[in-house]
């Protein structure tokens, strides 16, 4: 509000530009108000001196623009207040039509900005799921081929267990049969002793009966 007084208050040294937006309601900014003397020499109903002079400006034309201004001045203080109203209304409108659209706007990258971020995560999900799925296919084949080879693994083992079975049998028959031999040879032995013993004697008495 203070803007708009400020504004209000400084069109009577508008420049014809800023008058002209303002009679269409189209200004974007505000008047700035003019210098001192402007105002001075519009309150004693002349233009001020200043540099128009230096430029050779003449006197009838500085009284021409000193008149203007305030005519138009004058045109834009006279205009209804229902027509400033309307306008005022109209500007209040687009600007929150204005404010609107971007609402909208933003709400649309929001939507946008989770319907890809929900798709990054679904993406990423089916692509751990993938990645779980061949973990475990390559698990099952793992533990197929373990299973496979624990089979043979068994089934060498109770061959071997047999074998050793066998040959342990195998060892016990040949220990039975060595034994059964060193005693064979024991009793040998002592025959062969008995019979030297024998052989010795005889041939004592041999000896004896030839002297």
């Amino acid at each position: 509000m203070d803007r708009l007084r400020d504004s209000l208050l400084a069109t009577p040294t508008a420049s014809p530009s800023d008058l002209a937006l303002l009679a269409r309601g189209r200004l974007s900014g505000e008047i700035e108000p003019g210098a001192l003397s402007d105002m001075l020499g519009l309150l004693r109903g002349r233009p001020s001196e200043g540099p128009a002079e230096a430029d050779g400006e003449t006197e009838a034309d500085r009284g021409r623009r000193a008149t203007k201004a305030p005519q138009k001045t004058a045109r834009e203080i006279k205009e209804p207040p229902e027509k400033q109203r309307r306008a005022r209304e109209e500007r209040a409108r687009e600007e929150r039509s204005a404010k609107e659209r971007e609402k909208e706007a933003q709400r649309a990258a929001e939507r946008r900005a989770r319907r890809e971020r929900l798709a990054a995560e679904q993406r990423e999900q089916k692509a751990r799921l993938a990645a779980a799925e061949r973990e475990r296919e390559k698990a099952s084949r793992e533990a197929a081929r373990a299973a496979k080879e624990a089979d043979r693994l068994t089934r060498e083992a109770a061959r071997m267990s047999r074998a050793a079975e066998k040959a342990e049998e195998t060892a016990r028959a040949a220990r039975k049969r060595a034994d059964e031999a060193e005693r064979k040879a024991a009793g040998a032995q002592r025959k062969a002793a008995d019979s030297a013993g024998r052989l010795e004697a005889a041939e004592d008495r041999l000896e004896r009966i030839g002297r």
